[in-house]
């Protein structure tokens, strides 16, 4: 238990009073099976004849290969979200480039075309736009990649 608490205490520390919270509301929107979130969303897009690029993290793609299917087979878009969902600016660039890597080979295993990507957390470093590059996504839906959103970001933070 001693472990547990110090823990607690390190995430206080890092992420502030809000960690709490954030946790409370990420078990509770992860009690609700990820299908019937997924069928929800479908009731609200299809009367509206609306398509959605789900950003999906290849390891669980992987696990669920029926769900990434279902999306696929009701018109919508699979991007590659990375292969773990880990936030790009605790990784080195070389890191990110094997998570990109990984990601793609396992969509390429259960033979998924993905043409765009997102970057977990939809956080870039200097490097990422680089790697999304060198991979040949021809498109990525994070704002944090082109430059002039960057800016407009810094503005919009500084409000």
């Amino acid at each position: 238990m001693k472990f547990s608490i110090s823990w607690l205490k390190y995430l206080k520390q890092f992420r502030g009073e809000k960690i709490l919270s954030q946790a409370l509301r990420m078990f509770r929107l992860h009690a609700i099976p990820f299908c019937t979130l997924l069928g929800n969303m479908f009731n609200v897009l299809e009367p509206q004849q609306a398509k959605f690029t789900f950003p999906i993290i290849a390891s669980v793609a992987s696990e669920k290969p029926e769900l990434t299917r279902e999306i696929l087979r009701r018109g919508h878009e699979v991007a590659v979200h990375g292969f773990k969902h880990v936030n790009y600016s605790y990784i080195t660039e070389q890191q990110q480039d094997d998570n990109i890597s990984k990601a793609l080979g396992a969509f390429k295993a259960l033979d998924i075309l993905v043409y765009g990507f997102r970057a977990p957390y939809n956080v870039y470093t200097e490097g990422t736009p680089k790697l999304v590059e060198k991979h040949g996504f021809l498109w990525d839906i994070g704002i944090g990649y082109n430059p002039k959103y960057r800016g407009a970001i810094l503005r919009l933070e500084s409000k």
